[in-house]
């Protein structure tokens, strides 16, 4: 349920979630771990947190950058646009913005299939771009989450395609297996999983 303020009250947009369940100490441990661990890994300075809980209380700002705001007029968003627009989301009275991933992909999934993990998707621009939104950011306050997935890649990714070619050092990159050969002969994946965005 959104609650939505009065039309003299300050801009804050809280959102209560109905059955939601409560975070427990560890969880919120967990979270607070990984947000310094962002925030670490993109040499923010580290003296100004404080122990509270800031994002618990915090108004996000999700960003998907592709249909976000297109600076160059190639009809894809970019990095160069979310800048821009930085002074805006701050008015809205967000703490911080969430940032769809910005990493090289082909596209299959939204860009939750990264073939790089160190370059930015070179439609949204470079890591010049990216150093530079980051900046702005800090210059208004605003802390810059960035969606990392390290759990897959894309069938792209150098490590799988040296994992799937089996040279040495990349063997267990990832989880192989050979697929259920039927008594037709054909062969068929290993499991009953459903692949969500191709198959």
């Amino acid at each position: 349920v959104a609650q939505v303020p009065a039309a003299n009250a300050e801009p804050k947009f809280p959102i209560t979630v109905s059955h939601a369940p409560k975070m427990t100490g560890s969880t919120k441990r967990q979270i607070a771990l990984l947000l310094l661990i962002l925030g670490g890994s993109f040499g923010d300075n580290l003296r100004g947190l404080s122990v509270s809980d800031w994002w618990e209380k915090a108004g996000f700002y999700q960003i998907y950058p592709r249909s976000f705001k297109d600076s160059d007029g190639d009809g894809v968003g970019d990095l160069k646009g979310i800048t821009e627009k930085l002074e805006y989301i701050k008015s809205l009275g967000m703490k911080a913005f969430w940032l769809s991933p910005i990493y090289k992909s082909p596209m299959a999934d939204f860009g939750y299939d990264i073939s790089s993990f160190v370059e930015i998707q070179p439609e949204y621009g470079t890591m010049t771009d990216f150093e530079n939104m980051v900046g702005k950011a800090k210059e208004l306050g605003l802390k810059v989450i960035l969606d990392f997935v390290p759990n897959h890649s894309s069938d792209e990714h150098e490590w799988f395609v040296k994992s799937e070619n089996r040279e040495v050092g990349y063997e267990d990159f990832y989880v192989w297996h050979d697929g259920i050969v039927g008594s037709d002969g054909q062969r068929s994946p290993p499991n009953n999983w459903n692949e969500a965005f191709r198959g």
